[in-house]
């Protein structure tokens, strides 16, 4: 398992020593295990875990993974991202405002925007 702090983008400044570390993890389990490795990832793991195979040589990927998982991907955004910012999302007032200011704190945030031509951007939102 190679966590990752959700509040962190995947353009992120802090990565390199991150995906270091989730390269010699994977390399790892291979040589362990004498098998390619199956990278899965979910919710916003799979734009991180897309973003270290780009980084990646292509003999390297041949190598080491045989599939990539990408479980319930925010690849389109999500609608609810900009209501964070803007307001917050909780079940009261103070939640809301805790939500908020972890949010503006987060660059991952922006990365969850909706995408033009995603179809979570033709969805009306209510802020």
């Amino acid at each position: 398992c190679a966590p990752f702090d959700w509040r962190y983008s995947a353009a992120g400044q802090g990565l390199a020593s991150y995906y270091a570390r989730l390269m010699q993890l994977i390399e790892q389990a291979s040589n362990t295990t004498s098998q390619r490795v199956v990278l899965a990832a979910a919710s916003f793991g799979p734009q991180v875990a897309l973003s270290f195979l780009q980084h990646m040589a292509p003999a390297w990927k041949a190598r080491y993974i045989a599939w990539f998982i990408a479980e319930s991907p925010v690849w389109s955004g999500s609608v609810i991202a900009p209501s964070v910012l803007a307001a917050g999302e909780g079940s009261n007032i103070t939640e809301m405002w805790t939500y908020r200011e972890l949010a503006l704190g987060a660059p991952a945030m922006m990365w969850l925007f909706p995408r033009a031509g995603a179809p979570s951007a033709a969805m009306a939102m209510l802020i």
